[in-house]
């Protein structure tokens, strides 16, 4: 019974670290779209690299930047 409750407990530990995985990742598809048509509504650009990224006059109405690096971005 005890060895059970090992395989289940490691079993719900592997689904979480697998299911967090994408957690926090931008989708590439919309940081295409952003810098060929400088907008991109409701995107997800979570933790992607705006690094040095002009992203003025740019439409990114609700997506998410959370985590994204905008360093020295202007």
């Amino acid at each position: 019974m005890k060895m059970r409750s090992l395989s289940v407990v490691g079993l719900c530990f592997l689904l979480m670290v697998g299911m967090s995985w994408k957690v926090g990742a931008f989708s590439e598809e919309d940081l295409k779209k952003l810098k060929a048509t400088k907008k991109c509504v409701e995107c997800d650009l979570s933790g992607a690299p705006l690094f040095r990224i002009d992203l003025g006059y740019r439409n990114l109405s609700r997506s998410n930047l959370s985590g994204a690096n905008l360093s020295r971005a202007d």
